[in-house]
């Protein structure tokens, strides 16, 4: 007989067959697979939400994506340092374009002709030469 401080299971209850237990046993594994299948279903379908809103936010073809890859793989840490850094070499680049024309253009023409005024004559002479054409109505054929 039990005591009355006894916690055991009542008297009256019987404990279910062996069979019962295996059905039981099999019921509850099933339905912990089940729960473990659903669960990892949601987190596949909210990591393709996940992937969808960035490919959303970065809509870029795969191309473009390989593109920028060897781009970044070279000395500098991101695009933007490699894009500053061809930005400093065009605008030298530049100068040194405007630096070579400015030398060609103050050496011509050539400084004995400067000095000598001849060029300027030259002008003036061809000047007043189209000018008397144009009076006389001599000027381009049209």
């Amino acid at each position: 007989m039990s005591s009355a401080g006894d916690i055991s299971s009542p008297p009256n209850r019987r404990q279910p067959p062996a069979d019962a237990r295996r059905v039981h046993s099999r019921l509850y594994q099933l339905a912990q697979d089940l729960r473990h299948k659903q669960e990892a279903r949601r987190r596949a379908a909210a990591h393709d939400v996940e992937a969808s809103r960035v490919q959303q936010r970065s809509s870029m073809s795969w191309i473009s994506q390989e593109m920028m890859r060897e781009r970044t793989s070279g000395q500098f840490d991101n695009y933007g340092e490699m894009l500053y850094a061809e930005g400093l070499e065009v605008a030298a680049q530049r100068k040194a374009r405007v630096r070579r024309h400015a030398r060609r253009s103050s050496t011509w023409p050539s400084p004995p002709c400067r000095s000598s005024g001849l060029l300027d004559a030259t002008a003036r002479g061809v000047t007043h030469v189209v000018r008397a054409m144009w009076r006389a109505g001599r000027g381009p054929a049209r």
